[in-house]
């Protein structure tokens, strides 16, 4: 059986994709959440911790997926002092701690600038963007998600407003 997160990432930008009832793609939806769930908390850290802290074992609907969301802050948490200090290997140790992808086999040694280390980043699979206003922010994808522009690994919900970048 293919899985739910499969059926899913098939639609995106298929023709018919919005002809599909909202009823009928919820339970789809919310397999594919509990999928991600399953294989994900154990490599990502603080997914696993706010699945404890919130009591969530299953998705069974939508609302069990609020205690599983991070705080806008929770990709500022590093120190501020890595970034103005070059302290590249430690960056990359945080950014493990938000994301599913590792940076064990990132070469540092070359890296000048945030630029850089986001550079670098792409060489182990990495997709980061940053922010210049307030505190930058680092979100981490996968590279396979390239072929999404200007999108992570998304799922549609119903009755949310997809807006396709210019």
């Amino acid at each position: 059986m293919t899985s739910a997160v499969r059926r899913l990432m098939e639609l995106v930008g298929a023709k018919d994709c919005f002809d599909i009832e909202p009823a009928e793609l919820l339970p789809v939806q919310l397999e594919a959440a509990n999928e991600r769930l399953q294989s994900q908390a154990e490599s990502i850290p603080l997914l696993a911790d706010r699945a404890k802290s919130g009591g969530v074992k299953e998705i069974a609907q939508p609302t069990d997926l609020v205690p599983l969301l991070f705080a806008h802050t929770t990709y500022k948490t590093y120190a501020e002092g890595w970034l103005n200090e070059g302290q590249w290997d430690r960056m990359g140790r945080w950014l493990a701690t938000v994301s599913t992808r590792g940076v064990g086999d990132l070469d540092t040694s070359g890296v000048r600038s945030l630029d850089d280390w986001i550079k670098q980043l792409e060489t182990v699979g990495h997709r980061a963007r940053h922010r210049t206003l307030g505190a930058d922010q680092h979100r981490g994808a996968a590279v396979g998600d390239r072929s999404q522009p200007g999108r992570g690994p998304q799922i549609p919900w119903p009755g949310a407003t997809i807006r396709r970048a210019a």
